[in-house]
């Protein structure tokens, strides 16, 4: 303990490097999902962005240079041997995983909005929640209409008071083809934010959104999350909100990573 503070917190975040944490069966035989590196970047170039600069009249779309959130964050933890080495080891390390983890609730089974829900409100206690950053969650078309998915949302965006990046896929294999950015899905975006509590994410930074909308084009992909960042910014969300795709591994391999 009589390293420089500076030294001991870089020791800190190595210890905590060298700890991925790994994924185990809840009983022998039972299957878990397979948690993978999620590139995105994104769409045509374009994200709807609170302090944009380039205006684009055709879409109502700001054009910004604001960075990707990081798809490289770890997914880490802490021994317990160190945090009970002593109370000041344990008060200056124990928030380091939920400052610097990306947490991961994708859909298995069940969407991963109760997944969230069911880890964070029913696991964490409220100091971790608080310190939580940056997530990333996969959720259904129904998750944002359906008023217990809307509760749901709710509690966590109340609970997530700290989260600075969110990364959200949303799959709407199901939505018609003719729904406009405006009505229907548009009306699922202003549910999002009032009822789903979406605005209540005081800390919230950076909002990207994937739309798996198999027969949506990008413009009608782009005017979707422009309407859900008018309705965050009319209910006072600083928020930047990015319209995402991801990145297949050739794509990738080949360097066309946007953002």
């Amino acid at each position: 303990m009589s390293l420089p503070p500076e030294i001991r917190l870089q020791i800190y975040h190595w210890v905590h490097l060298m700890n991925p944490i790994r994924e185990k069966a809840p009983s022998p035989g039972y299957p878990t999902p397979e948690i993978k590196r999620c590139v995105q970047r994104p769409v045509d170039g374009i994200c709807d962005g609170i302090c944009g600069h380039d205006h684009d009249p055709r879409t109502d779309v700001c054009r910004t240079e604001t960075p990707m959130l990081c798809p490289n964050r770890p997914l880490c933890g802490l021994p317990s041997s160190l945090l009970r080495a002593s109370r000041q080891i344990c008060r200056e390390a124990r928030l380091i995983p939920f400052e610097r983890n990306e947490f991961v609730f994708v859909t298995w089974f069940t969407s991963g909005l109760w997944a969230a829900s069911a880890a964070v409100a029913g696991v964490l206690v409220p100091w971790q929640r608080e310190a939580m950053r940056y997530a990333r969650i996969e959720v259904m078309a129904r998750d944002l209409q359906e008023e217990a998915s809307l509760r749901a949302w709710k509690a966590l965006s109340e609970t997530w008071t700290g989260l600075r990046g969110l990364r959200v896929k949303i799959a709407m294999a199901g939505a018609g083809s003719d729904a406009g950015p405006e009505s229907g899905l548009g009306d699922a975006a202003e549910a999002w934010v009032l009822r789903g509590g979406l605005a209540d994410m005081e800390a919230l930074e950076r909002l990207e959104v994937e739309l798996d909308v198999p027969t949506w084009d990008n413009g009608r992909k782009m005017a979707w999350c422009v309407a859900l960042g008018r309705c965050l910014r009319e209910r006072g969300s600083r928020s930047q909100v990015a319209c995402t795709e991801t990145v297949e591994e050739d794509d990738e391999a080949k360097g066309q990573v946007g953002g």
